[in-house]
């Protein structure tokens, strides 16, 4: 686990205080910890403080069933979110995935071993960086590419102007 993970904070929301203090002891060694039982105090916490990973029971007192990813998501769509759940039924597992969970753990595996929370966890972080590199150099790249060609008179700047747009019509018929 990298030294730079000591400074990401992680959200538990679990409404079962015994699982709750499970996770936490098993990631906070390496994690800043937060855990909370409803998603009433999820979304406080998303209102006030910067979260970098949440860790969801989807059966909570104040809400339950897939929809609270939703919800999640509809507000904070750049926060990742681990499902951890005792549901076995696969068809879940897939609807979690494709609402945007980034992963999920079926709660008796981690009871079984704890590392592997740690595990999922840091591939999550580590896809995230990746994201976030390839974003900055697109950026960057598209960047200084244009202020490099940008040609200096009037006439010569319109025409690479209309140009480029015309080339990022076609680049988009084609994506």
């Amino acid at each position: 686990m990298g030294e730079e993970n000591i400074n990401k904070q992680v959200l538990i929301v679990e409404d079962n205080a015994i699982c709750r203090g499970n996770i936490r002891r098993a990631i906070q060694k390496t994690y800043r910890v937060i855990d909370v039982e409803t998603k009433h105090q999820c979304f406080q916490y998303l209102e006030k403080d910067k979260i970098d990973l949440i860790l969801l029971d989807i059966t909570l007192p104040d809400n339950t069933g897939l929809h609270i990813i939703r919800d999640i998501l509809k507000q904070y769509p750049w926060i990742p979110i681990i499902v951890i759940t005792e549901d076995e039924d696969p068809d879940n597992a897939a609807e979690m995935i494709k609402l945007g969970a980034k992963d999920y753990i079926r709660k008796s595996k981690f009871f079984k071993n704890i590392d592997i929370l740690n595990y999922k966890m840091e591939r999550v972080f580590e896809t995230e960086r990746y994201k976030s590199i390839c974003e900055a150099r697109e950026h960057e790249i598209n960047h200084l590419n244009r202020k490099s060609y940008l040609p200096t008179t009037e006439e010569y700047k319109n025409t690479y102007l209309y140009a480029e747009v015309a080339l990022k019509g076609q680049l988009s018929l084609l994506i």
